[in-house]
């Protein structure tokens, strides 16, 4: 499913061959491996951070080698990679910009908080257990708090090339990206890991990341989609 989700995606970006590569890669890479391994350094006294790491770069590259082997890439942008950055950022102006990527950066973590709460009933008794059967160690408010402004930074670095280079409609990349995330994190980095977890936790867990993960989607595709332009100097669009 991942592959065949990823491989659709590609298709639709307007770069070179290279340049997919190292798109669909960061994406895969930092969402399934890197970000779940770094959490798990933070929860888990006893986790083997460093050979996630490892071990996940090169699952990932397998996975993506693997995807354009199947699924040939054309190699023929319609435009220069540097031509589309310098009119994507240049269709809005630089306060626009700066207070839409400040705004997705943050609610990142507003919407954790707020699923996080509302999960919270569920969960708890899992959390206050005595013989402690997840393991986990939760950390203090302020380590929370950068871990997740540090997941969001990441999550914008890896979606933004996918808005700047997408080809089709902006409803197609979201439905996309909403798939791929739900994908790639609540079942592949999240769920894979914590198989051994009791059931209702990792039920709940699904449901509320798949949740913040649709939201965050629309929220990306929506607040960060490339502006219109009257003329020179002159935007459409705050």
């Amino acid at each position: 499913a991942i592959a065949l989700v990823l491989a659709k995606m590609k298709k639709n970006l307007n770069v070179s061959k290279r340049g997919a590569f190292l798109i669909i890669f960061a994406f895969h890479y930092f969402i399934t491996s890197f970000l779940p391994g770094l959490e798990g350094k933070f929860y888990l006294p006893d986790f083997p951070f460093l050979q996630a790491l490892i071990g996940g770069f090169v699952l990932a590259l397998a996975v993506v080698l693997l995807i354009f082997y199947l699924w040939k890439q054309e190699d023929n942008p319609e435009a220069e990679a540097g031509q589309q950055i310098e009119s994507y950022f240049s269709s809005r102006s630089v306060m626009s910009w700066v207070w839409r990527l400040f705004l997705v950066w943050l609610l990142f973590y507003v919407l954790t908080m707020i699923f996080s709460i509302v999960a919270l009933p569920f969960n708890q008794p899992y959390l206050d257990d005595a013989m402690n059967t997840l393991g986990m160690e939760i950390p203090s408010m302020s380590t929370l708090f950068l871990i997740t402004q540090f997941r969001s930074l990441i999550y914008i670095l890896v979606t933004l090339p996918f808005i700047i280079f997408w080809k089709s409609s902006k409803k197609e990349l979201f439905l996309y990206l909403a798939l791929i995330n739900v994908i790639q994190y609540p079942l592949l980095g999240d769920g894979v890991g914590s198989y051994s977890w009791p059931v209702m936790y990792r039920l709940i867990d699904f449901v509320v990341l798949t949740l913040q993960l649709i939201i965050m989607s629309w929220l990306y595709v929506t607040m960060l989609w490339k502006g219109k332009q009257t003329g020179k100097g002159k935007f459409l669009t705050p």
